[in-house]
Order: C-alpha cells, then sequence, then structure tokens
C-alpha cells in the first residue's frame, strides 16, 4: 500500500497534475479570502495558498521565469495588504484579488497547451527511427524486448531502434547519425542521463539543440519525450519546449511518460523499463502516433 501511495504521489509530482492542483489552491484561497472576510477564513486561505503555491514550485512545470516572477511578486505585495488591519481600499482590495485569481487560471490554460495529446500528421512513414537511452534500448535484449521492437511488432512497421544504455544527448548524435535520408518518422526519447548527470542547463541547450539540428529534414517528422521533472529542474524543461518550438518537434507531454514509469509493476528500478513497462510503452506509443 505505501509502494502503491508513494508511486501516485510520484505521478502527481512529476507529470504535472499537481501543477493544476497547486494552482486550483491558490485561486480558491484568494477567492476565499475575497469573498469572506474573517480571522478564520483567513487562516484557512493562508494555508491553502502556501499549499498551492508550494506544489506549483515542486511541480518543476515550465512556465516562463518571468510569469513566475510576476505572479510571485503580485502575490506577496497582495498578501502584505490583504491581511492588515484596515486595507487601504476595499475597491483597490477586490480588483487586486479579482487579477489574482485569474493569474493561475491564466497559468492553467497555458499548461494545458502542453497536456493535450499532439497532434501527429496523418502520413505514411517509410521507417520509423527510434533516437534513445536506455529506457528504450532495455538492459538486457536477450531476457526483455525493449518497446520500439513491440512496436514494429504491432504496427508492422520498419521500426529501427538505435536506443543504447547509457546515452546521453551527445551520443545520441552518433544514433542520429545512421539514419538515411527520406520519408522517416524519428522519436527522441533522450536527456534524462543528462539531467541525472546534472549537466548545467547551458550545456544541455547547447547539446539538445546540436541533435535537433542534425536531424531536422523536410521529409521527417520529429517526434519527442518531454521529460518528467523533479523539483526545481523545471529549466531542463523550458528549454525542450523552446527549442521543439524552433525546430518544429512534436512534444509528447511528460504526463504519458510518468504514467508508464510511476507504475511500480512497469519499472525494474523506478526508471529503467520492466518486461511489462514496455508493452505499456509501446501500447501508449502506438496510441497517440497512429
Amino acid at each position: 500500500m505505501i509502494v502503491k501511495l508513494m508511486s501516485w504521489f510520484m505521478y502527481y509530482l512529476i507529470s504535472g497534475v499537481s501543477f493544476f492542483i497547486g494552482a486550483g489552491l491558490v485561486a480558491g484561497a484568494l477567492t476565499l479570502k475575497l469573498i469572506i472576510n474573517k480571522k478564520q477564513a483567513n487562516i484557512i486561505s493562508l494555508v491553502f495558498f502556501i499549499f498551492g503555491f508550494s506544489l506549483v514550485l515542486v511541480s518543476a512545470t515550465p512556465l516562463p521565469l518571468w510569469f513566475y516572477a510576476i505572479w510571485l511578486i503580485s502575490t506577496l505585495f497582495w498578501i502584505s495588504q490583504a491581511f492588515r488591519k484596515k486595507p487601504s481600499s476595499k475597491i483597490h482590495f477586490r480588483i487586486g484579488a479579482v487579477c489574482l485569481i485569474l493569474v493561475p487560471i491564466m497559468a492553467c490554460v497555458w499548461e494545458m497547451f502542453y497536456f493535450f495529446p499532439p497532434n501527429i500528421p496523418d502520413r505514411n512513414f517509410n521507417a520509423v527511427y527510434v533516437v534513445g537511452d536506455s529506457v528504450s534500448a532495455g538492459l538486457n535484449r536477450r531476457i526483455e524486448t525493449p518497446w520500439p521492437d513491440i512496436l514494429r511488432e504491432r504496427q508492422s512497421l520498419k521500426v529501427v531502434n538505435l536506443a543504447q544504455p547509457g546515452a546521453t544527448l551527445t551520443l545520441a548524435r552518433e544514433q542520429a547519425a545512421e539514419i538515411p535520408a527520406g520519408d522517416s518518422l524519428i522519436i527522441l526519447e533522450i536527456g534524462g542521463n543528462d539531467i541525472i548527470a546534472k549537466i548545467k542547463p547551458a550545456q544541455f541547450k547547447t547539446d539538445l539543440e546540436d541533435l535537433l539540428a542534425s536531424v531536422q529534414h523536410p521529409e521527417r517528422t520529429l517526434v519527442m519525450f518531454e521529460l518528467p521533472l523533479l523539483p526545481f529542474t523545471a529549466e531542463y524543461g523550458r528549454i525542450q519546449r523552446s527549442l521543439a518550438k524552433k525546430y518544429d518537434v512534436i512534444l509528447i507531454p511528460k504526463r504519458y511518460f510518468a504514467g508508464i514509469i510511476c507504475r511500480t509493476e512497469n519499472t525494474l528500478d523506478g526508471i529503467h523499463l520492466s518486461k511489462k513497462g514496455h508493452q505499456e510503452m509501446a501500447a501508449m506509443v502506438a496510441d497517440l502516433l497512429w
């Protein structure tokens, strides 16, 4: 039971769901303060706000930094006014509250664009190439069948699994170099090892951009898994999103990846996929892309 609860907690944390819960609590706290201006309501709204904003921060949701800065500064200023014994102006107080209620709602609307399933062009690809690390390569192909190989059997497609255990963004360029010219779908499941190794965001950006630039071609469709992120690593997500937009890469929202690895029966150690995990990963990719 404890293990299952922990897996659910991790899913809500790294999938981005905690962001929506936290933003909802922040909006609810401000609404409560606006409607009921009593001591008990003040305490409850403050607790809701602190808990909600904490969830937003630890969710590592890669909203732009300027958005977070405006949200934090304006909210702290409003709180300093809201909990004074004699607010300077009730009208200004209410206008400020309404504006701040709209901020987390706007944040949720913004983030929803990275939460819905991706829109994949309806094309008949000559081949599918998977560039990735051990999540796609498997730890031992003689014991387990990696999800790209399962995908090949299920979809009756030419799926070439170029993934290698321990691969980083730099090593992934060697995999990408093996992709021949022609119409193809390239699935990128890479970058996790760089974050685990605590590569600095600036280097992460350079390496990811080099990889995307090397595989981009008018005849190719690029799809990349958005990486589930631990608390306070949102900068990596911002880099992924900005470069995906620059190089016309379709992002698979991180909740799909998180949904696979956060089920205890799907992994061997919390990251590497088990036999069941590879099967579910293949099914998920097939549902999203075909």
